[in-house]
Order: structure tokens, then C-alpha cells, then sequence
């Protein structure tokens, strides 16, 4: 009976141990647990900070983003890279952004006239690709290691701009992106694939941990002329959607990304006729998309239109959709103007035009707003006499392009300005 005692006792005392053991590993793996959640939450925090002040900095006055119109001509305001911004009530302008879009649209998709789930009409591709909606606008949806080329009318020329938005999901603050990259390539052979003689391919990397993340090349008559890593940490730019902007002044090619230039090499592109512009992204894991995409020709000589015509008209200043709020963008434009009405403190009468869409008690209201918004800044910013200046709004009445095409309604979001 003893016996049968002390085995019971010992039974008991390992079932206890047991318990216990068991007991600690719990709370261990829970401390465990505990731990990685903390840690998860302080980088998500440290995530959402860093993608809130960039959003509060330009998806507030730029939800949507989009395009320019007038400016690879001219000399340049600065060479430098510094970047400084200034607020002007609920926008914020970019005072080192000298991109000038031109002023004839050739080309221009948002994908408003193509159903979602399809590839767009406007659009050719080697690979597969898809609409879909994100932020309340429609977006082409690129596939891993394929190729997209807006169907074009014409040859590129020797003087041009080229606009889109760019927007990659699920973006990673912290050693996101490995091996991922995009290109815009300019290119004289016709296929889908980069194999001219004479290109250019500027590619950006997205893995965070990377310092040289621009990457430029060329061909000329079949020779690597030029091939160089750029160091820019431009990631950040990429937490939300991204405007990218470029400008070809014959062999000299600029590209933009918001209000930072990461590329100026005044001879990267081949004096030769190309063709094509490819765009092409390899590596992402999440969805990667592309909008507003817009090509434009010619530059304006502001000050001789206003001398020897009296009126000077732009599509390049640009609005969020269905508002007066400018976007950052347009600084490069209005600063153009601005210089053109100090010279000779012409007076000016600013007249706001619409396309079509909305009706037209809407669109007459909203021309003068943004008549308005332009007179304000010029008057704030560029201090401009407010005196000289006077405004209107005159809606959808005065087209000067066909509003069932895409690109007319572009050009018809215009603002015209009238020497008095």
C-alpha cells in the first residue's frame, strides 16, 4: 500500500511538472505572439505616417492626378534638383517644376469610353491587361513582362511631352519591390518588343533598399552610346499614385516623377524618326497601374501670342475632375504666364472653358470658378496686379474640339486669357 502510494505521488508531481511546463510555454508563446504584434503595429504606424504626410501633401488637392499641356520648349527656370513647395490654401505647388506640357494633344486615354474587365480600345499589347477601378477612376492593369503601346497616328516627332499616372497597390515602406522595375521606352522598330537600332529605355526600380534606383540607356545605329545607374531614393513618391511627367527636346530627354526631375540628359535620344512608345514593368508582385495617359506636341510663345494676336489659350493649366482646385502640376505653366503679364502689365481677361460632360448650368458655373482659381493664384503667388485682371466663365458653349473624341475633351479644358 506504501508502495502503491509513492507511485501515486510520483504520477501526480510529473502530471503537475507536465502542467506547468505546458503552462509556461503558453504564456511564452504568447508573450511571443504579443511582441510580433507590437512590432507590426509600430511599422505599420511608422507606414501610415510616412504615407499620410505624402498623401496630405498631394493626394489632399490631387486626388486624382493628370496631366499638363505646353512645356518642353524654352530654357529651363533652374537646373537644380532641390524641390521646395509652398501652400496656397488647399493646394500645394511645385515651385522647382518647370514641366510645360504641349499644348496639342495627339493622344490622350482615361479610359472613360472602355468597359472595366476589358483591355482598352486605344491600347496594343504583346502580354494580357485589364481595366479595373481604384479611387474612382478606371486604370489599365499591366501584366508581369508584357508590353503596352498606346496606338499612335503619327511618328513621334522631334519635340514632345508625354503624361500618365502610375500607381502600385499594396506598396511596401520597407524592403518592398525586389527585382521590380518599369520602363518607358522611345523606339523606331514597330514590334512590341525594345529591338531598335535606335532607342532610348529609362527604367525605375522599386525595391526600397536600393539607392540607384533610375536606370537610363540608349542605342544609336545599334551602339550603346550611353548606359548609367542614377542615384535616386525615390520611393516615397510611389505610396500613392505617382504623376509622371516627360519632355523630349530633340536629342535632350526630362522625366519627372511628381515634383521631383530624375532624369535631364541633353543627349539621350537619337537624332533619328522614332516610332513607338512602349511601356513595359517586370517583377511587381501586387497590381500595378497606369492612367490618364496623354502625349502632346508644341510649345507656346506667350507673350508674342498676347502682343500680336491679343489672346492666348492653354490646355496645360489642369483642375481635378469636376472642381476649381489647380493641380500641382500646372505651376510650370502659370509661372510662364506669370513672367509673360510682368513684362508689360498687360490687363488680362481670364475665361474658363469646359467639355461637355455635366450639364450646362453646372459647367458655366464651374469655368468661372476655375477662372477664378487661376486669377487668385497669379494674384498670390506671382503678385500680380488684381486690378489687371478680370474673369469669366463660358462652360461647354465654345468648343474648339470634337467632345465625342477623348482627346477633344481635352483640348476643350482650357483657359483662355484676353488682352484687354
Amino acid at each position: 500500500m506504501r508502495g502503491l502510494t509513492i507511485i501515486l505521488v510520483g504520477i501526480a508531481l510529473c502530471i503537475s511538472q507536465n502542467a506547468e511546463a505546458q503552462f509556461w510555454k503558453k504564456i511564452a508563446k504568447k508573450a511571443e505572439e504579443k511582441a510580433k504584434e507590437v512590432v507590426i503595429q509600430k511599422t505599420g504606424e511608422k507606414v501610415a505616417q510616412k504615407t499620410s504626410k505624402t498623401i496630405d501633401k498631394t493626394l489632399e488637392k490631387n486626388p486624382r492626378g493628370t496631366s499638363n499641356e505646353n512645356g518642353n520648349q524654352g530654357t529651363m527656370e533652374s537646373e537644380t534638383e532641390t524641390v521646395s513647395e509652398k501652400e496656397y490654401g488647399n493646394i500645394t505647388m511645385y515651385t522647382k517644376f518647370d514641366f510645360v506640357a504641349g499644348n496639342d494633344i495627339l493622344f490622350y486615354d482615361d479610359f472613360s469610353l472602355d468597359n472595366l474587365g476589358d483591355f482598352p480600345s486605344k491600347w496594343d499589347t504583346d502580354g494580357t491587361g485589364e481595366l479595373v477601378e481604384v479611387l474612382g477612376r478606371k486604370w489599365l492593369k499591366m501584366s508581369d513582362k508584357s508590353n503596352y503601346l498606346p496606338l499612335l497616328d503619327q511618328k513621334l516627332p522631334k519635340e514632345y511631352t508625354i503624361e500618365f499616372d502610375m500607381m502600385l497597390t499594396n506598396y511596401p515602406a520597407n524592403n518592398g519591390g525586389v527585382g521590380s522595375r518599369f520602363w518607358v521606352c522611345l523606339d523606331e522598330d514597330e514590334s512590341y518588343k525594345f529591338r531598335g537600332k535606335n532607342r532610348v529605355e529609362v527604367s525605375v526600380g522599386f525595391w526600397t533598399a536600393l539607392k540607384n534606383q533610375v536606370w537610363i540607356n540608349n542605342r544609336v545605329n545599334g551602339k550603346h552610346l550611353i548606359g548609367n545607374n542614377i542615384d535616386h531614393v525615390i520611393h516615397e513618391e510611389f505610396y500613392q499614385p505617382a504623376h509622371i511627367s516627360i519632355a523630349v527636346n530633340k536629342t535632350r530627354f526630362r522625366m519627372w516623377v511628381n515634383k521631383v526631375k530624375i532624369v535631364d540628359v541633353p543627349r539621350l535620344v537619337p537624332n533619328v524618326q522614332l516610332s513607338k512608345i512602349k511601356l513595359h514593368m517586370k517583377g511587381y508582385a501586387d497590381d500595378f497601374l497606369i492612367s490618364d495617359f496623354k502625349f502632346a506636341v508644341g510649345g507656346q510663345d506667350i507673350r508674342g501670342q498676347l502682343i500680336e494676336e491679343g489672346k492666348f489659350s492653354t490646355n496645360a493649366i489642369q483642375f481635378d475632375s469636376g472642381s476649381a482646385v489647380l493641380k500641382p502640376e500646372s505651376f510650370g505653366i502659370l509661372k510662364r504666364i506669370a513672367n509673360a503679364l510682368q513684362q508689360d502689365n498687360f490687363t488680362i481677361h481670364i475665361i474658363g472653358h469646359t467639355d461637355d460632360e455635366g450639364d450646362e448650368e453646372s459647367n458655366l458655373i464651374l469655368s468661372e470658378q476655375r477662372a477664378e482659381a487661376v486669377k487668385d493664384i497669379l494674384v498670390s503667388q506671382f503678385n500680380i496686379d488684381e486690378t489687371l485682371l478680370s474673369i469669366e466663365g463660358r462652360g461647354e458653349a465654345e468648343p474648339v474640339a470634337d467632345n465625342s473624341l477623348l482627346e477633344g475633351k481635352a483640348k476643350n479644358r482650357r483657359v483662355e486669357f484676353i488682352k484687354l
